[in-house]
């Protein structure tokens, strides 16, 4: 969905495009996502729901299980498709961006999540994200680690983030990607900029949680924005 405006939020968790909400699901607190727009997988205990704040604001609740096999994936079913460069009537040299906002908090970042841009090809669990071994772009938690990560299919860029993504707290993600580098924002501030690996293609936007380190991961995201221009 397309940002029509810098400022996002009035105040944490109130988003001033009230349309986002159509993104989700029906406004019923502890409701199953709207399965034509996010595409699940629930292992064993794992579950993802949507609940209602009492400001009436909609968030995705992606919760791992209480097994070590349990995941949970959340990720939409349209394809956000990202190239090189794409032809533009005016200027055909000029290359596209894809920004990806959204907001998120994680209970404890002892366990592990991911959330970000996954290659079509081969939706990711949490643990998988930061393998090298697919088209990426996002965050990955685990053990109390979180970095920013991108991936071409064959290697991993990463940067340290723990620090700026603190557990138990909600924090603005900006994610911009291009085809030479990608950005990556936290709470307003540029955290990160990798250059070396750049994934391309066609993608979901997913979020995983996994029970990882003895800890039944809890994800909530109340919204995200995707946007795309030349």
């Amino acid at each position: 969905m397309a940002d029509k405006t810098d400022g996002i939020l009035d105040r944490v968790g109130k988003v001033q495009q009230p349309q986002l909400a159509d993104f989700f699901s029906e406004i019923v607190s502890g409701s199953p996502p709207d399965t034509s727009k996010w595409y699940l997988v629930e292992d064993n205990d794992a579950s993802v729901t949507v609940n209602v704040w009492t400001d009436e604001t909609i968030q995705l609740l992606n919760v791992a299980g209480t097994g070590a096999a349990d995941n949970a994936i959340a990720r939409t079913t349209n394809l956000i498709v990202f190239g090189k460069k794409h032809k533009n009537p005016e200027d055909e040299t000029t290359e596209v961006e894809l920004t990806v906002r959204f907001l998120i908090k994680c209970a404890d970042n002892t366990g592990e999540y991911a959330v970000g841009l996954a290659s079509a090809i081969s939706v990711p669990t949490a643990d998988q994200y930061d393998s090298g071994t697919i088209h990426a772009a996002g965050l990955h938690c685990d053990n109390d680690t979180v970095r920013t990560v991108t991936d071409d299919g064959t290697t991993l860029e990463a940067t340290d983030v723990s620090a700026q993504v603190t557990q138990a707290a909600y924090h603005l993600i900006k994610i911009v990607l291009t085809s030479t580098d990608t950005k990556f924002y936290i709470d307003g501030t540029l955290r990160a900029t990798h250059s070396t690996r750049v994934p391309l293609g066609s993608f979901f936007f997913m979020n995983a949680t996994k029970n990882t380190n003895g800890v039944t991961t809890s994800l909530k995201m109340p919204f995200v924005i995707i946007d795309s221009k030349y």
